[in-house]
């Protein structure tokens, strides 16, 4: 029994259902925890799609063209020709669906957004071999909508479609005053698809352009999209880049290694990925990116982290000794595998709560063997934690994220949310003050109303906040975010460190 799935592919397993079975499970089924696509670059509708047809003249899927067929297959949905969409689905696809369940699909899953507008954006997300999915960002009245058509090779129909719950504008942000465009972080068979965003226009000073912060958003556990998308429709580090965009910051997010087919494009699995593989060295690619573009301040680079993200900047610092500074957003302090049977026991407290004394005594053996020094490389995944391989949890072992930020002076930006079930106040924040709370570079701040995704909620905190609930990161988090970015000095005096090119420190 595996405690939790890290690279397993789940976004291909979420690629066959059916709009039946999104609206069944509220409207948004796994990819698990998000679903990005590979740029946010508007199309117009009938750009490289060929004729549009109608309910009475639909002939089928578009031949050849895997993305014209999506978008003209979510363009009907939105519309109201269920006859017509339903045309582009395979034989198997339409014993499942029909156009009663498709408008009620639509309809649950749109609510938050609005209207539908027009198609936004479509884009390929290679799933593994043979397989393919094309994700359509539908444009609505009051925000996006996502969904995910998939294909086989060689074949022209869609074997899936699925929807996902609407994302609404980000409250208080003017989109039209800020630009995004696709980037690709890395080269080769390492590339990976990310958007930067920014504000429009330039600053003139003395004639020439004002430079402004760079901020790299990095995801925590999971194979999560740039966006850090969550099954209710929050999208919080789309939430972030438009809020810090909109302060005069420009910002890069990227969708993480384990997203999609990423991670089996360069030969990673559960066996053999490491904190290296998964986080390092695609961050450090996409810092390279971000102080080689225009308008951004190569001096003022700073790297945002989020759970696990948040843990592992002390080894960005570490890695890249050009990085001005850190935010710790919700991060650990503790060693990930001492996080993952309190966060469990608490979760085996809440009404409903399918997880039993059998599971949690199995993840508590799974964790004693990953921390046991004697622990062999050999050891396969499906023995420890999450699933993860030996190398991983060797990796883990060797990583002192305090040790590492108490070395390499640089300044730090740790925000707390008080109803976060898995980074918390008393076992997290506390350490990180513990270890720096006497540094004048490092900073505190603790948000009682905010959960793990810093968007408010009330009482206890409950999974259903995030898989049901659409909701946007606290507009306080973002000015403190922009305040401690903008506050940073155009030449930083970085403090030299014998581990400056190292991945990790080795704990004492």
């Amino acid at each position: 029994m595996r405690a939790s799935p890290r690279l397993a592919d789940v976004a291909s397993v979420a690629s066959v259902f059916s709009v039946a079975t999104a609206l069944l499970l509220g409207g948004c089924t796994k990819p698990e925890p998000g679903e990005a696509s590979r740029a946010y670059v508007p199309i117009e509708l009938d750009a490289g799609s060929g004729p549009r047809f109608t309910a009475a003249g639909m002939v089928g899927p578009i031949k050849g063209d895997p993305v014209a067929s999506a978008r003209i297959l979510v363009e009907d949905v939105g519309k109201g020709d269920y006859a017509g969409a339903l045309t582009i689905l395979d034989a198997e696809a339409r014993k499942e669906l029909d156009a009663q369940k498709l408008a009620a699909a639509w309809k649950a899953n749109a609510a938050d957004g609005g209207v539908y507008v027009r198609i936004d954006s479509a884009e390929v997300e290679p799933l593994g071999p043979g397989k393919s999915r094309v994700r359509v960002r539908a444009l609505l009245e009051g925000g996006t909508l996502d969904a995910f058509v998939s294909f086989d090779e060689g074949k022209d129909e869609a074997t899936g479609f699925v929807l996902t719950k609407s994302w609404t504008f980000t409250p208080g942000v003017d989109r039209y005053a800020i630009e995004e465009r696709a980037v690709t972080i890395g080269a080769g068979e390492r590339a990976l698809p990310g958007t930067l965003t920014e504000p429009k226009g330039r600053i003139l000073v003395s004639g020439k352009p004002q430079l402004r912060p760079g901020i790299l958003l990095v995801p925590g556990s999971g194979p999560h999209d740039r966006d850090e998308s969550l099954p209710g429709g929050a999208r919080p580090f789309r939430d972030l880049a438009l809020g810090l965009a909109a302060k005069g910051a420009i910002v890069v997010r990227f969708d993480k290694r384990t997203y999609a087919g990423h991670a089996a494009a360069v030969g990673l699995t559960d066996d053999n990925v490491t904190l290296e593989s998964e986080y390092l060295e695609d961050v450090l690619a996409a810092a390279i990116a971000l102080r080689a573009t225009d308008g951004v301040d190569p001096s003022r680079v700073l790297v945002l982290g989020h759970a696990e993200g948040g843990w592992l900047v002390p080894m960005f610092f570490a890695a890249d000794p050009q990085l001005t500074g850190g935010i710790v957003l919700g991060g650990y302090a503790r060693s990930l595998e001492d996080t993952l049977v309190p966060r469990y026991e608490y979760l085996a407290t809440l009404p409903g709560s399918k997880i039993d004394k059998a599971f949690l005594d199995d993840l508590k053996k799974r964790v004693e063997r990953a921390r046991d020094k004697a622990l062999s490389a050999k050891t396969p995944a499906s023995e420890l934690p999450l699933g993860l391989g030996a190398a991983y949890w060797q990796g883990v072992r060797r990583y002192d994220a305090i040790a590492v930020a108490k070395r390499i002076r640089r300044p730090m930006l740790f925000l707390q949310a008080s109803r976060d079930c898995r980074v918390t106040e008393k076992d997290d924040l506390a350490l990180w003050k513990d270890a720096l709370g006497t540094r004048t570079d490092v900073k505190f701040i603790v948000y009682p109303a905010l959960n793990h995704a810093f968007f408010p909620g009330e009482g206890p905190i409950t999974p259903d906040e995030y898989e049901t609930k659409l909701g946007h990161v606290d507009p306080k988090v973002v000015d403190d975010i922009a305040t401690f970015a903008f506050a940073q000095p155009e030449t930083p005096v970085i403090a030299p460190s014998p581990a400056a090119s190292a991945p990790a420190s080795a704990k004492p």
